[in-house]
């Protein structure tokens, strides 16, 4: 059995077609890579990820919410409570009682702690419907003029 020009073109239009899947899947691969870089590197994508893997807020003693990565769709309100006005408070204007009312019910406490300075025990409770109450008694922090401005972090675990 000789190789004769039939065969080499049998084999050459075979390779050639090879090669064109080859290409051909190769380049449905790179676009595919391409696409998913540039999505996974969208600053919206990344806000939605987060958001949905752990969302948070951030929020401040006087209720303010600063930041949020999703928290505040499964939030309704949160209420801060502060004791009663005294001259020799050391923290006058830090909430000793914080109540979050979420919209659905949820298994674990969100996680609660001041982002600042500021060091505080926090204890976490349910009460009625969805509500957790979280009772804190602030240990140490700067000392101010009555001025004194404090940052909480809330976590909703999944």
């Amino acid at each position: 059995m000789s190789i004769t020009r039939k065969h080499l073109e049998k084999w050459g239009i075979n390779f050639g077609i090879f090669a064109a899947v080859v290409v051909s899947v190769y380049g449905v691969i790179s676009f595919i890579d391409y696409r998913v870089d540039a999505r996974l590197t969208d600053p919206a994508t990344l806000i939605e990820i987060s958001s949905r893997v752990r969302p948070s807020c951030v929020f401040d003693n006087k209720g303010s919410v600063l930041y949020d990565s999703g928290a505040m769709t499964t939030i309704e309100a949160i209420e801060l409570k502060y004791p009663p006005k005294s001259p020799d408070e050391w923290y006058p204007l830090l909430p000793t009682t914080i109540v979050v009312r979420p919209n659905r019910l949820l298994q674990e406490a969100p996680l609660l702690r001041p982002v600042d300075s500021y060091t505080a025990t926090i204890e976490s409770a349910r009460g009625p419907r969805f509500e957790w109450i979280y009772t804190l008694t602030f240990i140490a922090g700067p000392r101010g003029k009555g001025e004194e401005s404090c940052r909480f972090l809330l976590e909703i675990l999944p």
